[in-house]
């Protein structure tokens, strides 16, 4: 099970879906998608506690450690090293960056979006795949790992799905 998306965009496991925003936001100089407000958004997999807008402090280690032994990159349960759940801890406790602070760009939608559902709309489609065609040589020439293979020929995938929709004036749909 996993991402899939019309037009032949994405196909593959949520967590490379993930890794592949992440590298994204970074080649384009923006914060670590952990730091955005609401990006753990309504996941109840966190020990029955929701990732919506944690305070200071509020987010336990256990939480933490919980939730990097299910997505973390597949380190086995008995890894999870208590310095990273720290670093994560500490991490929660610092203010959220709202989206809205950054310069608005096409990227934005793709990087807040939900990885399971929802769509991109046709009108955004072209202008997504422009701001994702600058950041391609940006991106490393070497494979991501699992489900993503090469960066910048994923990116290009996504990138060839959004014109063909853009094209046919239908929205990307994600499940």
């Amino acid at each position: 099970m996993g991402l899939d998306t019309s037009h032949g965009c994405w196909r593959g496991a949520y967590s490379a879906f993930m890794r592949w925003r992440e590298k994204l936001a970074e080649v384009a100089g923006l914060p670590p998608l952990e730091r955005m407000e609401g990006f753990w958004v309504d996941n109840p997999n966190l020990d029955g506690h929701y990732g919506r807008n944690y305070g200071a402090g509020q987010l336990s280690l256990k939480v933490i450690a919980s939730a990097m032994r299910r997505w973390g990159d597949g380190i086995p349960q008995q890894n999870c090293l208590k310095e990273d759940a720290a670093r994560i801890e500490e991490m929660c406790r610092a203010p959220s960056i709202k989206w809205n602070c950054l310069k608005p760009r096409p990227l934005l939608h793709l990087l807040n979006h939900s990885d399971c559902d929802g769509e991109i709309g046709w009108e955004l489609a072209g202008a997504l795949a422009d701001d994702l065609a600058s950041l391609v040589l940006l991106l490393p020439d070497e494979d991501g790992g699992g489900h993503i293979g090469n960066w910048r020929e994923k990116t290009q995938t996504f990138i060839d799905g959004l014109r063909a929709a853009h094209a046919a004036k239908e929205n990307v749909d994600f499940h």
